[in-house]
């Protein structure tokens, strides 16, 4: 999970603090400890309720931002390559068409494993068109969030004038 990471770094600070409070002899002083540990946890709490129940917070959003490598690249043959990146959610069984932006010929597509507690199967990509694709889902094991990349070459957007 990405947010481990950040649930690191907030737990080393509070340790840091503590070794501190205890280096400079506050740790014999009960009070203090038992304050600086309930500040910490009240601390911890409060950063993984922003972080999983705000909506749109800016943590949040500045991870995501990291982790996406949608965009245009280059590939060893200088040949321009768009890379498109999202999810899609299945809650039913048979076939269900994902769309995607415009591309010039069928892109390839990858979908990803999803870190779980249950071993869980990827639905089967069945179809890929220039706008969408089709994953087919026979088992409850393949329900939820399944994130997915594309690559080809995406049409050019040509915006229309008025005169």
């Amino acid at each position: 999970m990405q947010y481990s990471f950040i649930a690191g770094s907030v737990a080393s600070v509070a340790a840091l603090v503590a070794f501190l409070l205890q280096l400079f002899g506050v740790g014999s002083n009960v009070a203090i400890a038992r304050y600086t540990l309930h500040g910490s946890i009240l601390l911890t709490l409060s950063f993984w309720l922003y972080l999983y129940f705000s909506p749109a917070n800016r943590i949040r959003k500045a991870i995501e931002d990291r982790l996406d490598y949608s965009g245009r690249y280059l590939d060893s043959s200088n040949k321009p390559v768009d890379i498109i990146e999202g999810t899609f959610q299945v809650s039913d069984f048979g076939t269900h068409s994902i769309a995607i932006p415009p591309f010039e010929k069928p892109p390839d597509i990858t979908i990803y494993h999803v870190k779980s507690f249950m071993k869980r199967r990827k639905p089967i990509l069945v179809a890929v068109s220039v706008e969408a694709f089709e994953v087919e889902v026979s088992s409850s094991e393949q329900h939820g969030n399944w994130p997915y990349r594309t690559r080809g070459e995406q049409l050019k957007r040509q915006d229309n004038e008025h005169a």
